[in-house]
């Protein structure tokens, strides 16, 4: 097994950097995002999702190879795997009865994102999860996927070797049942990030000396997307060293806040819709709010989808043992 191993303070800046951008891309999910009165929101939203899932799986990908242990025996990998279901699946179960449930309680009276359609639909999440009520949890439910499966072929293949032939089925359209189409498409990302794990030194030489290059670079297709939706693989490739530098670049006393959202990103990411649903449901029901003036309500939801949750996982889950434990 890993003997401990060390922090590293800029791939929890990262992290906590990736899950701004997912929570403020989840501020509209539903048929509303076609608004024209949020137009600005719905370029905003394609422009964040066109490079921040690539971003997020490859701090995924990092963290997986960098705390995975040595794996020689059955037993050591049933021990591994056993400890990320454990992990794992228990929030996703829980945050999943919570949508289900809270969807049929609230959308009788209230507007709500994807609403349920009969008691059926929860079986979805299991097996075509990135199209059911909750379709926010597919990335727990692939990254589940990712533990259970890298591991095992890293201890047989090359990191470098899986990611070239991992590249041509990101291209190729493949089912969304049991979240295959995401699993391939997003796969690349994972390994790119073991890869970096693998040669953080080095890779982080590269970053440092070549921040200037790889954040001109972004900057000059980030501007090239407000003319041309460029694809999400060229956008997510290039986002990763042009974030990463940043970050590194900055003095990790100015980056705190990304840092304390990093520390809570597994909160975050299970309950940012959730609390972003029920402001929202709130706002325009009882608060005069409409996507008419959703430019008002933008921050709060912001600021709500990542407070929030830390708040509930500080005040509320970390005092009861059983969901300190297995919950968030």
């Amino acid at each position: 097994m890993k003997s401990k191993i060390k922090y590293l303070e800029d791939i929890n800046i990262l992290t906590g950097l990736a899950i701004v951008f997912v929570v403020i891309g989840h501020l509209v999910t539903g048929p509303e995002i076609n608004t024209n009165s949020i137009h600005w929101y719905k370029f905003l939203k394609e422009y964040i999702y066109s490079f921040h899932m690539p971003l997020f799986i490859f701090v995924s990908g990092f963290l997986l190879h960098y705390t995975m242990p040595s794996i020689l025996t059955i037993s050591d990998y049933t021990d591994y795997a056993t400890k990320k279901i454990v992990r794992l699946m228990p929030s996703f179960l829980f945050f999943a009865i919570v949508v289900f449930v809270m969807k049929i309680l609230l959308e009788r009276n209230l507007k709500v994102d994807n609403p349920v359609n009969s008691y059926s639909d929860f079986f979805k999440i299991f097996y075509m999860p990135t199209f059911s009520f909750a379709g926010y949890l597919w990335y727990i439910y692939v990254l589940l996927l990712y533990y259970l499966t890298l591991p095992i072929l890293m201890q047989k293949v090359k990191v470098e070797l899986l990611l070239l032939a991992s590249i041509p089925f990101a291209f190729i359209p493949l089912t969304p049942f049991f979240a295959m189409d995401f699993f391939f498409e997003f796969l690349p990302f994972c390994l790119l990030g073991c890869l970096a794990s693998k040669y953080y030194e080095s890779y982080s030489k590269i970053l440092r000396s070549n921040f200037l290059a790889f954040i001109f670079i972004f900057v000059s297709i980030s501007i090239a997307f407000y003319f041309y939706h460029l694809p999400k693989a060229l956008m997510g490739l290039l986002s990763i060293p042009a974030f990463h530098s940043l970050v590194l670049l900055f003095e990790s006393e100015r980056l705190k806040l990304l840092s304390f959202f990093g520390k809570y990103t597994f909160a975050i990411y299970l309950m940012n819709t959730i609390v972003i649903g029920f402001i929202k449901a709130i706002s325009f029901k009882y608060l005069g709010f409409s996507y008419n003036n959703f430019g008002f309500l933008f921050s709060f939801l912001v600021l709500g989808g990542l407070f929030v949750p830390i708040l509930i996982k500080i005040f509320i889950f970390n005092k009861l043992p059983v969901f300190g434990k297995y919950i968030t």
